[in-house]
């Protein structure tokens, strides 16, 4: 199922798609706006935006925040979004090494 929602608030996102999971939609990508939607068991997963504050578009601190992750329990961390390369290759590969470290 495909649902279209612009929004900049990232709490009302993050309500929103954990209201969608809830009645028994996973969320599964997203494109401009267009959200795609598998289905699931109702609640089976809890989905959080977590924005680095203070830290502008980059967080350089890639080891506290994976540690943060790692003790929130996090189990999947996804790269796959429109702004993966603002900070090019190099910004691409930093994230990637700090995750294969964390394991």
């Amino acid at each position: 199922m495909i649902q279209f929602k612009l929004t900049f608030d990232k709490d009302m996102e993050e309500d929103w798609l954990n209201d969608w999971c809830q009645r028994g939609w996973a969320f599964k990508r997203f494109c401009m706006g267009f959200f795609n939607f598998i289905p699931c068991h109702p609640g089976e997963f809890i989905y959080r935006i977590d924005l680095v504050p203070g830290t502008g578009l980059r967080c350089d601190d890639y080891w506290g925040y994976v540690s943060f992750m790692k003790e929130m329990g996090v189990d999947i961390v996804t790269l796959a979004n429109n702004h993966i390369l603002d900070f090019g290759t190099e910004g691409l590969l930093d994230s990637c090494e700090a995750l294969d470290k964390a394991g």
